[in-house]
């Protein structure tokens, strides 16, 4: 059987996007295949440092409640399984001319569809802020299915975040640096929402 490789673009907020953890379905039409698949997983929190200063001493007055607060960071996933690639080379090929711009926009499409349709089901009328400006890590690159569908790849690219100086629109240069696969973490997501 020949090897099939899926192309996903990885961002992680600190935010929760209201759907919980899982994976879901985003079809081009009601009983269309699948054209984006998009796993969420909570990622762990960022520590609200409000009431410290620089050198690790905590403010006189400050809130110790605020002090102890984290910032949920969501992972999204979104995964293309309709554009798989059927070698190793042909991702390859695929990553090294690949539009980062284009990309970004498109991922960020469809986790604002993903965030839209769960808004609609469950009556939320606060959206989640979704866009490039609010990412902490910004990747794309390709894997198999089971471990892109954890978080993991065969290879990627990290692309620059606001928070690294990056401005989002057009640029000349979307040049990016290749990262290494995270460690395993042992997490397998399931389900099978669909959207």
């Amino acid at each position: 059987m020949p090897e099939r490789l899926f192309p996903f673009f990885q961002v992680e907020l600190p935010l929760e996007l209201g759907p919980p953890d899982g994976r879901w379905l985003l079809r081009g039409s009601i009983e269309g295949e699948a054209k984006r698949i998009v796993v969420l997983s909570t990622v762990g929190g960022r520590r609200a440092d409000a009431g410290k200063r620089r050198g690790g001493r905590r403010r006189r007055g400050g809130d110790p409640d605020l002090e102890q607060s984290s910032v949920p960071v969501t992972r999204a996933t979104v995964i293309s399984p309709d554009e798989a690639f059927h070698s190793r080379g042909q991702a390859e090929a695929w990553l090294a001319r690949i539009d980062a711009d284009a990309e970004t926009e498109r991922a960020f499409s469809t986790i604002a569809r993903l965030s839209q349709a769960h808004r609609i089901a469950f009556a939320d009328p606060w959206p989640a802020d979704v866009s490039p400006s609010r990412a902490l890590a910004l990747r794309v690159g390709f894997g198999d299915g089971e471990q892109v569908a954890q978080g993991h790849w065969l290879s990627a690219v990290e692309l620059p975040t606001a928070a690294g100086g990056r401005r989002w629109g057009r640029s000349k240069d979307s040049r990016s640096s290749s990262i290494r696969p995270p460690p395993a973490s042992g997490k397998n997501l399931s389900g099978g929402n669909v959207f």
